[in-house]
C-alpha cells in the first residue's frame, strides 16, 4: 500500500495581522499532524536550543556548499547569517506522510511553490486595508519610527501579492482576542479540509484569476473569502 504524501502549508503576512498568534495556535491545535520545518542555519548556536531540534547548525563553507549544489528550496543572508530549507529534508518529510508548515515571506513562499507546485498550499493573511495595518503596528507602541516605516514599506509590496496565493483570509475584527480566535477558526478550517483531501466542505466564495507571478510560471490563483464558518 503506498503511503499517503503530507501536505505542506505555508502561512505568510505582513507584519501586524496577528500572524505569530496564529502559527502558535495552529501549532498547538494540530499538535501530532502538524509539524514545523527545521531550517538549516550559520549563526552560532544558543545555549537554550538543540542541533537538529531548533535548526540544523552548520558552517558557512557547508551552506555555500549547498547552495552550490542547489540544495535549498528557499534561503537567505540575515545580519550576517545564512538560513535557509532543505529540499531533502521538506521531500523527507512529506514522503514519511508528515505535515509541514513554514512561516515564510513572499520570496520564500514563491520558492516553494516553484518547487512543490499545487502540493505547497500557501495561506495569506491580510488586514481589511492598509490604513489599518498601519494603525495596528503603531498601536503596539514596540517599535521605533524607522522601524515602523520599514515594515510598512514592506507590507505594501507583501500585499500586492495577496491575491496570487491559494487562501486569502482577511483579518478584519477590530477588537483582538475575538480577531485572533476568528483568524484561527479560518486557518483550522483550511488546514482540516486539507488534511482530509477535500475542500469543497468549506462554505466560502472561489474566485479565480489568472495572474503573471513574479518568478512563477502563469498559474491560475484562488482567492478564497471564507463566510461564518
Amino acid at each position: 500500500m503506498t503511503k499517503k504524501m503530507g501536505n505542506l502549508i505555508v502561512i505568510v503576512a505582513p507584519s501586524g495581522t496577528g500572524k505569530s498568534t496564529l502559527m502558535k495556535r495552529v501549532r498547538s491545535d494540530f499538535s501530532g499532524k502538524l509539524i514545523e520545518s527545521i531550517s538549516y542555519t550559520t549563526r552560532e548556536i544558543r545555549s537554550n536550543e538543540t542541533d537538529g531540534v531548533d535548526y540544523f547548525f552548520i558552517s558557512k563553507d557547508e551552506f555555500e556548499r549547498m547552495i552550490k549544489n542547489d540544495e535549498f528550496t528557499e534561503w537567505a543572508l540575515v545580519h550576517g547569517d545564512y538560513k535557509g530549507t532543505s529540499k531533502h529534508y521538506v521531500q523527507k518529510k512529506l514522503s514519511e506522510g508528515k505535515n509541514l508548515i513554514f512561516d515564510l515571506d513572499i520570496q520564500g513562499t514563491d520558492a516553494m511553490k516553484e518547487a512543490f507546485g499545487d502540493q505547497a498550499k500557501a495561506i495569506f493573511i491580510k488586514p481589511p486595508s492598509f490604513d489599518v495595518l498601519e494603525s495596528r503596528l503603531r498601536g503596539r507602541g514596540t517599535d521605533s519610527e524607522d522601524a515602523i516605516n520599514t515594515r510598512l514599506a514592506n507590507a505594501k509590496i507583501e500585499l500586492s501579492r495577496s491575491e496570487d496565493y491559494d487562501y486569502s483570509i482577511v483579518n478584519d475584527d477590530i477588537d483582538l482576542v475575538a480577531r485572533n480566535a476568528a483568524i484561527i477558526d479560518k486557518a483550522d478550517a483550511i488546514l482540516n479540509q486539507l488534511f482530509n483531501g477535500n475542500l469543497l466542505r468549506l462554505r466560502c466564495r472561489n474566485i479565480s484569476q489568472r495572474h503573471q507571478i513574479p518568478a512563477l510560471q502563469r498559474r491560475t490563483a484562488k482567492r478564497w473569502q471564507l463566510t461564518n464558518l
